[in-house]
């Protein structure tokens, strides 16, 4: 029986984390295996803490728990570390796999690099990350080297996604019914800066197209599902606070178009909801890049017909069925550089105005067709993205180490 170590923010509510427990579920899940787990903090972000959510997932999580700093030397046979590359600790295991989606620009750390090749195995969420890792190589000879070390597997859409018996929902459904906007898009995203430039989701120049572009319209809404990193009436009243001065910014006193801040977590059945209720006919983000992009996942797997930046992680998923923004990669400013994520001559995407509101405008006024082309999307991520296709991917990176 092997000793295995799963290292990660594994009570996280945030990508990572529900990265984290996917790693964990299918360890766990093994026969032959021990699993232990090193919970780590991410960020500002809130965490589970009722052993009964995600069907039992979180208890399991809990009861394998051990303390990071008592670890010694080569304790473990395998560990897998679901992190930053900087913060991949491999004197845990015999054998060491990293798990990461690096960043969300066109190039890394060349000390990534060096952390990349010092592992085992790299698992990366998307095409875009693995090539971001390419792209940072030295030499022919280091990327042919890379290019063998790290495979490629997708996270799965929550597996609640597809059971037939959910839960009404009933104060979020009451909630979206009184929405009295016709049309309305959604946006999901924690706001990453105050500063607009440094925003990696974009959201401030999301609010700025579409109040400039819907003008005055009583018809279109905007749900914004955000927050400034937790899920506490503290963050809920900061975040309030910093949108109504933004939105107050971009529209002065005219009321409309409406816009609408949705604050806290929510449970699996009550996301499906949220991305299926009729009150909600589009998916709307302009980030300047994703490693992977989970809530364009969910929500185009609910059939819900996106528009969104066509460049990074999200296009493995969404390929061409989907309304692209153009782009021109720039530089990050400045004041991102911060010599271990974001490195010196670094690019992300910056939208293009035109395209924005041009996609804006074709969304509105064909709705119709651009539904059908969801639903099509939507079979396929049913096919290729859930969970019993991933896990085969796992299978088959695997098993040589367990």
């Amino acid at each position: 029986m092997k000793n295995i170590l799963v290292v990660g923010p594994l009570l996280s509510i945030s990508g990572y984390g529900y990265h984290s427990r996917q790693i964990f579920d299918y360890f766990f899940n093994q026969s032959n295996v021990k699993v232990s787990c090193a919970i780590l903090p991410w960020g500002n972000t809130s965490w589970f803490v009722n052993k009964t959510s995600e069907d039992g997932l979180i208890g399991n999580i809990i009861d394998t728990a051990v303390d990071i700093k008592s670890i010694s030397h080569s304790e473990y046979d395998l560990a897998i570390h679901i992190q930053l590359p900087n913060e991949w600790n491999t004197t845990f295991a015999n054998k060491n796999i990293g798990v990461s989606a690096y960043v969300e620009t066109d190039i890394c750390s060349k000390t990534w690099i060096d952390k990349t090749l010092s592992m085992d195995l790299v698992v990366v969420p998307s095409i875009f990350t693995k090539d971001v890792i390419l792209n940072s190589s030295s030499n022919i000879s280091q990327r042919e080297h890379l290019d063998k070390k790290v495979k490629v597997v997708a996270e799965y859409y929550h597996v609640n996604f597809d059971k037939e018996e959910k839960s009404e929902c009933l104060n979020l459904n009451s909630l979206l019914s009184g929405i009295n906007t016709g049309f309305n898009y959604l946006s999901v995203g924690q706001l990453t800066s105050e500063s607009e430039v440094c925003d990696r989701k974009n959201l401030i120049e999301t609010l700025r197209y579409f109040c400039n572009h819907f003008k005055d319209n009583k018809d279109v809404g905007l749900i914004l599902k955000t927050s400034i990193g937790r899920s506490t009436t503290h963050d809920k009243d900061k975040t309030k606070d910093i949108f109504s001065n933004i939105i107050k910014q971009i529209k002065g006193n005219s009321e409309y178009p409406k816009v609408y801040i949705m604050h806290g977590d929510l449970a699996i059945d009550e996301l499906y909801t949220l991305y299926s209720h009729d009150k909600v006919n589009c998916y709307l983000t302009l980030t300047k890049g994703e490693g992977y992009g989970l809530p364009l996942l969910e929500s185009a797997r609910c059939g819900l017909p996106v528009i969104a930046t066509n460049w990074s992680g999200h296009l493995d998923f969404l390929g061409k069925d989907f309304l692209e923004v153009d782009y021109d990669l720039v530089p990050i400013p400045d004041e991102k550089i911060d010599n271990n994520i974001f490195v010196k001559n670094s690019k992300w995407a910056k939208v293009k105005k035109d395209s924005v509101i041009k996609q804006l405008e074709y969304s509105h006024k064909n709705h119709n067709k651009i539904k059908e082309k969801s639903k099509e999307l939507s079979r396929k991520i049913i096919e290729k993205f859930c969970k019993e296709k991933v896990v085969k991917k796992y299978d088959k990176i695997f098993k040589e180490y367990i």
